[in-house]
């Protein structure tokens, strides 16, 4: 598929914060949005890996900061924060990149693993987010992106990973009505890309091999970058990535049915294959505007993709 923008898109004057940016997503991440005009502050726990990203963008006329650290850490989240505004006054983009991962059973998992996981995962975001926040509503413009995970469908022995890229699901879902009024746009992207992460995940060496030409890290960051540009008008949306492919990931609630007789377990129970049938699904971009649509449904008018259904006709 040929390419119908007629001009680059470019990020210059833009300042772009990338946690996790020492390897893999996070650094190609990085070299992409520098290369096309970005300043761009890198934050990683490895300070070799994100000093490595940062000469990689100098060493081809780029800007970038490092600020090495854990993302879990309040203090190494201000640095990072402090270190865009000190050099650029303004941060127009932040990438909620930085990761780990626990392979083990449920039954195995210690309260400090989970904790760990949702530190750096949830809490982390949460925290840089936070930060950042007030300074894009001052100048009325933003663009925040949580790194979730395809895993939300669910992954075995990775109960702490899948149950912390959800909960980002949710924060984006959130954050992205809250910014609306200060053009702040909040997206979810879900990739599946080979990583030294994704390799902690992938059982054997086929795999590995399979992984490493089908879903290379950099075919990740066009989509991230899009995203992220000011041409973007996607906002509460989570965006699929895997190789060169991209597309849509949504959460779709079917309209139910509403029983106008006895309401009881047994209803349920006799009601569940249609009120569960996927066919005139909708989706919706917020509670509210489910709840308009359930209400619809409840009141005998017409869903968003189907008429209501009154008792179990």
């Amino acid at each position: 598929m040929a390419s119908k923008s007629s001009s680059e898109l470019r990020y210059d004057g833009r300042v772009v914060i990338i946690t996790g940016a020492g390897a893999g997503m996070g650094r190609e991440h990085a070299l992409l949005f520098s290369k096309r005009g970005a300043s761009v502050v890198l934050n990683d726990l490895s300070d070799e890996g994100v000093q490595t990203t940062k000469r990689m963008i100098e060493d081809a006329g780029g800007k970038a900061i490092a600020v090495q650290g854990s993302v879990g850490d309040q203090q190494v989240l201000q640095r990072i924060v402090d270190s865009a505004i000190g050099a650029h006054g303004r941060i127009d983009v932040l990438i909620n990149n930085a990761g780990l991962e626990i392979k083990k059973h449920f039954d195995e998992f210690t309260p400090t693993e989970l904790a760990l996981v949702f530190d750096v995962h949830f809490f982390g975001s949460w925290n840089l987010t936070k930060l950042v926040w007030p300074f894009m509503q001052r100048q009325s413009y933003g663009k925040v992106i949580m790194v979730c995970s395809c895993s939300i469908y669910g992954m075995p022995q990775n109960a702490a990973y899948v149950s912390a890229k959800a909960a980002l699901l949710g924060l984006a879902k959130s954050l992205a009505y809250e910014g609306r009024e200060s053009n702040i746009y909040v997206n979810a992207l879900a990739p599946v890309a080979f990583t030294n992460l994704a390799r902690q995940m992938l059982t054997d060496e086929s795999t590995w091999a399979n992984a490493a030409e089908n879903y290379p890290a950099w075919a990740v960051s066009p989509v991230c970058c899009w995203l992220a540009h000011e041409d973007c008008s996607l906002r509460g949306e989570i965006v699929s990535s895997w190789g060169r492919n991209f597309g849509k990931l949504f959460i779709g609630e079917t309209l139910g049915i509403h029983v106008s007789g006895d309401y009881s377990i047994e209803s349920v129970q006799d009601g569940w294959d249609k009120a569960s049938s996927e066919e005139g699904y909708f989706t919706a971009k917020d509670v509210m505007e489910q709840n308009a649509i359930l209400e619809q449904s409840r009141a005998g008018g017409s869903g968003q993709r189907n008429n209501a259904t009154n008792g179990f006709e």
